[in-house]
């Protein structure tokens, strides 16, 4: 046990409250230091962001521009191929594309019904 002398305590050593305020600025520093590097981060993060998003804008936009209005090209072709196959898994065959704006637009609801109908002709078999 560690006993302080009288005169210590008496000539006013440091108290409940100077030890509690030596406390409570170091939490308050520890604190105001945490939020000055989240701000930090996020500042940081922000620029990341906007240059990312910058970078894609400009690598998709110039493609999509050269494709739309033309006619479609073997590339257009094979990008259309790719991202079929990626979505269906099995064997399939491409027999037209054409664009929406050309003069075999529907609406939708008569699109989906004659691809309906052209799955039930492929499936039958015809003697």
């Amino acid at each position: 046990m560690i006993t302080l002398p009288i005169e210590f305590l008496a000539l006013g050593g440091p108290g409940i409250w100077d030890d509690l305020s030596f406390q409570l600025v170091g939490f308050f520093i520890v604190l105001i230091t945490l939020t000055g590097l989240w701000i930090a981060l996020e500042i940081i993060g922000a620029i990341f962001r906007s240059i990312e998003k910058r970078r894609a804008t400009e690598s998709v936009a110039a493609p999509v521009e050269e494709m739309v209005g033309s006619a479609p090209n073997p590339e257009m072709y094979a990008v259309i191929a790719a991202a079929i196959d990626t979505v269906i898994s099995q064997p399939y065959q491409i027999v037209s594309i054409s664009s929406q704006s050309g003069e075999r637009s529907k609406s939708p609801q008569t699109a989906w019904s004659s691809e309906g109908r052209k799955d039930i002709y492929r499936s039958h078999r015809f003697r």
